[in-house]
């Protein structure tokens, strides 16, 4: 029977595990250790990992192999440079936001074609009054696609945002005031005035209420002030040798 001591080293929390290999290849748990490390904050703004959050990493990381060591756990020790690996989840996502970029233009580009062909009354719309809301969304789009080719990620997510909503503006601009176009208009698809009153009024609270929270939750996660879900926050403590 051999021993083995595993560290998984993640964006919250470093754990370490002492476990026994029996003969028939299954295991045996022997011990258990963990402690905030907190790699991740702010990491997602940054787009890399801090000097302190690296440095404390580091610390917690060197006092688990110390854990180890006494105890006849043979380290395998594999070193792995996260930069790197984020670096390259980054490239991965990038060359899958490229792709559905291009992907999206070409169902647009068709789109036009089935528009004139299917819905001429949208066609007609789009290509007059609202061609040049129409002109803007394609131009963030492209702007999009080109930044997120430059790797400038932060720029190309601000200008999709831009390129969704300024498109759905010219949609519905384009077939105004037609709900379904020339068949029900919004007006007679509005509900009583009552009705729509009551709806906005109950809006308006249910952001007053829900809204602060989570615009807290999300500050305290952000600044990494949050405890890790459904586990304790201990610090690393050595046990007994066994």
């Amino acid at each position: 029977m051999s021993k083995i001591a595993v560290i998984d080293v993640g964006t919250n929390s470093v754990h370490m595990v002492l476990a026994e290999v029996l003969p028939d290849f299954t295991y045996k748990i022997l011990d258990r250790f963990k402690d905030m490390a907190r790699l991740g904050n702010g990491a997602f703004e940054t787009q890399r990992l801090s000097d302190d959050a690296i440095s404390r990493g580091l610390n917690i990381v060197g006092r688990l192999v110390t854990l180890a060591t006494p105890r006849d756990f043979p380290l395998k020790l594999d070193y792995v440079n996260i930069a790197v690996l984020m670096e390259r989840a980054c490239e991965y996502f990038r060359r899958r936001a490229v792709i559905a970029a291009a992907v999206v233009g070409a169902i647009g580009i068709v789109g036009i074609f089935v528009l004139r062909a299917d819905a001429p009354y949208l066609f007609s719309g789009l290509t007059s009054r609202a061609l040049p809301l129409a002109i803007v969304g394609a131009l963030c789009g492209i702007a999009a696609l080109v930044l997120l080719i430059r790797n400038a990620a932060r720029g190309a997510r601000l200008l999709a945002v831009v390129a969704v909503a300024i498109s759905i503006i010219a949609w519905g601009d384009a077939q105004w005031p037609y709900i379904l176009p020339q068949s029900l208009t919004f007006a007679q698809a509005a509900s009583p005035t009552g009705t729509l009153t009551a709806l906005v009024v109950v809006v308006v609270l249910a952001l007053v209420i829900v809204a602060p929270g989570f615009i807290l939750l999300f500050v305290l996660d952000q600044k990494g002030l949050l405890p890790e879900e459904g586990v304790d926050d201990e610090p690393v403590v050595e046990r007994p040798a066994m």
